[in-house]
């Protein structure tokens, strides 16, 4: 008779408990919910604005025509025995450099626009002869004012200086001839493969060479072309996907000789040709040379301050990123742009302090806009 009083006093005591517990459960079911249909699957993070200061990068893509190649040929009835060669697989040849020797006279490398026919002597004129003198100039040889059209005076004293240069013949000599000169294409090539050797007669063909080409052009990630004369404010932080060993070098020296970043970036994780920038309009040159695109993460002298954001915040590609960010019960995705990164996380702009984002969203359920 007493635990029935006891149990019906007790029950209208515990039905208030339980009313109040099954309340508790559905606001907090209620409240998940709504997170959940707020931010969808992922992680809600308050983000905390750390204004660092970064270099200021940019991404681009060299559209280059690659190494340009070229046989080494000595001019049309060059006799005589090899005395000394220079060059070997490997070396390095410019406008000037000595190439071998014939009879004790050396025969240098000279870049021109094309190769020289005929012999020049004073008075000639024509464009072969103003080749001629700008070459000397470069040489060092006449001053650049004298160059013309005309084989005058002070021209014909420059050639008797480059007689004198290449040997120790006594006498003044002011007729140019070709023999005195290999043709290469461009300023810089390297020595692909050589066939002199010292009492060989002179060979028609004395090897090969390849060399950048300059015919390229930068074009960053808006569509627009870098000015050459810009190419000196900017290194290269990343050539094809990989980080450039060493010191970062300048645009302008990658643009020269990409091949030689390309090979050195492969063994860091890099790739072929068109990774990741936009495509080269493929296909042959005129000159045999094959076009090809490279993708560059190029950094600015100066700096800029943006948001800290944990890596895996960030949604798309690199040159159309996003972040998920949460405010009042709505979502959106918010386009943002890498400035760089400080102690290994991005740094961008694009969102202000105080937002709130989601640290990792789901790459399906949210899509970068455009």
């Amino acid at each position: 008779m007493m635990g029935s009083r006891f149990a019906r006093g007790v029950v209208p005591l515990l039905a208030p408990l339980v009313v109040l517990v099954a309340l508790i459960v559905i606001v907090l079911r209620v409240d998940t919910n709504a997170v959940e249909a707020i931010t969808g699957p992922g992680r809600l993070d308050t983000l905390v604005v750390e204004e660092a200061v970064v270099p200021k990068t940019v991404a681009a893509s060299l559209v280059s025509s690659g190494r340009r190649s070229a046989t080494l040929r000595t001019a049309p009835g060059r006799a005589g025995t090899v005395t000394a060669v220079s060059i070997e697989a490997g070396s390095t040849i410019r406008t000037g450099s000595p190439l071998f020797e014939v009879n004790g006279r050396t025969v240098l490398a000279a870049a021109t626009e094309r190769p020289f026919y005929r012999p020049i002597s004073p008075g000639a004129s024509g464009p072969d002869v103003e080749m001629l003198g700008q070459l000397l100039a470069r040489l060092g040889l006449v001053d650049p004012s004298v160059v013309g059209r005309q084989a005058g005076w002070e021209l014909v004293q420059g050639i008797d200086r480059l007689w004198r240069q290449l040997g120790d013949d006594p006498g003044q000599n002011y007729q140019f001839e070709p023999s005195w000169l290999v043709w290469i294409p461009v300023d810089e090539m390297v020595v692909a493969d050589s066939v002199l050797e010292v009492g060989m007669p002179v060979p028609e063909i004395i090897g090969g060479a390849v060399g950048a080409h300059a015919a390229a052009r930068v074009v960053l990630s808006d569509g627009s072309e870098l000015p050459r004369d810009d190419w000196s404010r900017y290194r290269v932080q990343r050539f094809n996907g990989a980080a450039v060993p060493g010191v970062e070098p300048l645009l302008e020296d990658v643009v020269d000789d990409p091949g030689r970043y390309l090979e050195s970036t492969m063994g860091a994780g890099g790739s072929g040709p068109d990774a990741g920038g936009p495509r080269a309009t493929g296909g042959a040159q005129a000159d045999g040379a094959q076009e090809a695109s490279y993708s560059l993460v190029l950094q600015l002298p100066e700096t800029v301050e943006g948001a800290v954001v944990p890596l895996t915040a960030l949604l798309g590609a690199p040159g159309r990123q996003c972040v998920v960010v949460v405010d009042e019960g709505r979502r959106e995705t918010r386009a943002v742009d890498a400035l760089g990164e400080a102690n290994g996380r991005p740094v961008v702009e694009g969102i202000s302090p105080g937002d709130r984002v989601l640290a990792t969203p789901d790459p399906v359920a949210f899509r970068c806009p455009g």
